[in-house]
């Protein structure tokens, strides 16, 4: 059994974490900002959403990445609280429109503020689905 992984970011994390496959991962900020990450489970897609910051003090990653790998169980209780915020059917996913993907995502998401681009998001999923990397 795994004991210790190595992550890259809170996608990375997650994916490993759940055994879900990680589609997309975006970050829109600076020093501190949120991240989406979009996971898929062979039927489904799902939206995670997330917050992160520049220090050791402010970002659990930034204060785990010092060292070369975190514990998985450390990993696990950061998400035990944690849901998706969306979970769509990949069949359902190839059909909708951008202006819908739009409506599905979170109102307190500060993409207003860092330009995020939901359709790079919308995109990197349809992409995802329709040609999965091994």
């Amino acid at each position: 059994m795994k004991r210790e992984i190595k992550v890259e970011d809170y996608g990375d994390m997650l994916s490993q974490v759940t055994g879900k496959k990680l589609i997309s991962y975006n970050t829109f900020g600076s020093y501190q900002g949120d991240w989406i990450a979009a996971l898929e489970d062979g039927e489904n897609i799902e939206l995670w959403k997330g917050s992160y910051g520049s220090c050791s003090g402010c970002d659990w990653i930034e204060a785990e990445a010092y060292q070369d790998t975190v514990s998985l169980k450390k990993a696990k209780d950061y998400f035990k609280e944690d849901r998706p915020f969306a979970i769509i059917p990949k069949e359902m996913m190839e059909r909708i429109d951008i202006q819908t993907f739009i409506e599905i995502m979170p109102a307190n998401t500060r993409a207003e503020i860092y330009d995020f681009e939901p359709q790079e998001l919308y995109e990197a999923i349809l992409k995802g689905i329709t040609n999965p990397l091994s």
